[in-house]
């Protein structure tokens, strides 16, 4: 009879510390909405390849093929040339593999240097309207998001 109760402590010790982990976390598997700190814009999800650990999500596959009609619906969101900027995500429920940056303007585009500890890079100086894109790389998939900046002094 002791040998019983010391199984059922320890089968019931183990539950309440694995039940504790398996209740109190709460994952988010869709993809993070992704916003730029400075200027305060958020970007709009365009085309997202996203799994869970599951399968794929029920948000899984977003195809907004053309991403410059997208930024076009959106309204220029000012900021001032060369500043620094940060990337936010809403949640972190996933492996930041690597991400970019990407300006496009009148068909050319530049890449921006990310750091990909802070998620942080700086705007060119040269002023005008550019499309931002932003793509992550993670262990839950792909996701591009698209911005339209209006760079000024």
């Amino acid at each position: 009879m002791n040998h019983l109760k010391k199984c059922t402590a320890v089968v019931f010790g183990t539950l309440i510390l694995t039940g504790c982990n398996l209740i109190g976390e709460n994952y988010d598997y869709t993809p993070p909405t992704v916003s730029l700190t400075s200027s305060g814009i958020e970007l709009e999800e365009a085309n997202t390849n996203w799994y869970t650990k599951k399968g794929i999500s029920e948000h899984s596959t977003v195809i907004n093929a053309d991403m410059f009609a997208l930024a076009k619906e959106q309204k220029p969101v000012t900021v001032p040339a060369g500043s620094n900027e940060s990337i936010e995500f809403n949640h972190e429920d996933f492996l930041l593999e690597e991400v970019t940056v990407t300006l496009w303007k009148k068909g050319e585009h530049t890449q921006l240097e990310v750091d990909h500890k802070s998620k942080e890079f700086t705007l060119p100086s040269e002023k005008g309207t550019y499309v931002i894109e932003v793509n992550l790389n993670t262990d839950h998939g792909t996701a591009q998001y698209i911005g339209n900046l209006q760079i000024d002094e």
